[in-house]
């Protein structure tokens, strides 16, 4: 198969973006959000004392650093700082971050104003955890506020729940709800979050008992109570679930993306369901893919008219992992044909897909090809007649040193912006990267 050259446009070194922490000790988690006309990146990295830290930058649409070089400090603490994450707020961000605690670990947030002051006067604990085996998901909610879902355990009935918390702009903590804790010997795993849009919120989850497994999602109204009493059931009971993508569509319902095992191997499949719980695509999920081999890493962004494009590697050519893309309209129809389609067909070994929307109906998507012991990002925008922009030529980053925790989100004016780490010699950097609606890099 062809594959895109090592380089772009002739280029005959490594192309860098714009570097927002560098010199880093440690391997840093970074969290990528952006807002208005600018953007925040925030990693971890450890002080002199040897404790943690959790850092910020502001970029300008240009992408020059806005606040100091080395950017603000939003938290220390002198044991471990984990999985930050960042949510646009009216005025500003919302930064989170998981922190250990006497008695485990807790779920930390603070809110910086675009001149990068600490808004309250103390960090706001939104959960408190027993666990820190788990990861959150977090969005902004219609007004505002500041919505995280969360997974802890709960040892009294051996159950593993689903949190929500919703905070607002003032620091305050607005409510709490948790689903699934008095369970007993029941999980509600990796709970993941969709806009509702009428200051509510989708939950989805993967649930288990000792009776069946499978998807569930529910949704939330704007006093944090469940309106749609246990939940909608969007699965098959057999075999192995993984974590639900959700993805408003729209039309004031959702539809979520999960791997699935019910054939033996894993496979993707979705469902769509509306405003009033009804269950619109068939009643054990829609097949998005199945195939020989493995799908899996799913990833969603809605079309504007009620579908959605979807994004997975598959691995059923053997060593070679392929990006491959989906078109699911409001019925569920694979406007791709079955199976979807190679974004971009490559011999190399391409991983970790990623997709926003444009805004104008089609999606940006990008992914990680390595090969001549070289790491590329690679980006390709698709609309509803094809591909706009990144069929080949479509190389935004290079780089000589591996390229981890990559992330991308949309800019607001129909571009997207990615940022990421990577180790050299014997420290870390944090660099990101703009592209504007043409596949432009601006910085």
């Amino acid at each position: 198969m062809a594959c895109t050259p090592l380089l772009r446009h002739g280029m005959e070194k490594p192309l860098p973006g714009v570097e927002v922490g560098s010199d880093l000790p440690v391997e840093p988690m970074i969290a990528l959000q952006s807002g208005g006309d600018s953007v925040l990146v925030a990693w971890t990295t450890v002080t002199e004392s040897g404790g943690s830290e959790l850092r910020a930058q502001k970029l300008s649409p240009a992408g020059t650093p806005l606040w100091p070089a080395s950017g603000v400090r939003a938290a220390e603490w002198e044991y471990g700082l984990d999985s930050p994450q960042a949510v646009r707020g009216a005025d500003g961000w919302y930064l989170l971050w998981k922190q250990a605690s006497l008695s485990g670990w807790e779920w930390d947030a603070q809110f910086f104003t675009d001149a990068g002051s600490a808004a309250w006067t103390a960090p706001l604990t939104v959960a408190a955890l027993y666990s820190n085996e788990y990861k959150g998901s977090v969005r902004s909610a219609a007004d505002g506020s500041l919505l995280l879902a969360y997974n802890d355990v709960f040892r009294r009935v051996d159950s593993i729940f689903a949190g929500v918390s919703k905070v607002r702009r003032d620091g305050s903590l607005a409510w709490r709800q948790e689903l699934g804790k008095d369970s007993r010997q029941a999980w509600y795993q990796l709970p993941a979050l969709a806009e509702e849009g009428s200051g509510g919120v989708f939950l989805g989850y993967r649930h288990a008992d000792l009776t069946d497994k499978g998807i569930m999602v529910q949704r939330l109204g704007g006093d944090g109570r469940p309106l749609w009493g246990h939940g909608v059931e969007v699965y098959d009971r057999v075999g192995y679930k993984g974590e639900p993508s959700m993805v408003s569509d729209g039309k004031g319902g959702v539809v979520a993306l999960w791997e699935d095992g019910r054939s033996g191997n894993i496979d993707i499949y979705a469902q769509r369901v509306s405003s009033d719980k009804s269950v619109l695509w068939e009643p054990m999920g829609r097949p998005v893919t199945v195939g020989p081999g493995n799908q899996w890493n799913p990833a969603a962004v809605a079309d504007g008219s009620g579908g959605v494009y979807a994004v997975w590697i598959d691995d059923g050519r053997g060593s070679q992992w392929q990006l491959m893309l989906q078109h699911l309209d409001e019925k569920g129809d694979a406007l791709l044909g079955p199976g979807g389609v190679p974004a971009a067909p490559c011999a190399d070994q391409q991983s970790l897909p990623m997709i926003v929307s444009d805004g104008a109906g089609g999606a940006i998507l990008c992914w990680i090809e390595s090969r001549y012991s070289a790491f590329q990002v690679l980006c390709q925008r698709r609309g509803p007649a094809g591909v706009l922009w990144g069929q080949t030529d479509n190389v935004v980053v290079n780089s000589y040193a591996p390229i981890l925790g990559l992330q991308m989100i949309p800019d607001g004016s129909g571009g997207a912006v990615l940022a990421w780490k990577s180790r050299v010699d014997d420290h870390w950097d944090v660099q990101s990267r703009r592209l504007d609606p043409s596949g432009r890099i601006l910085w």
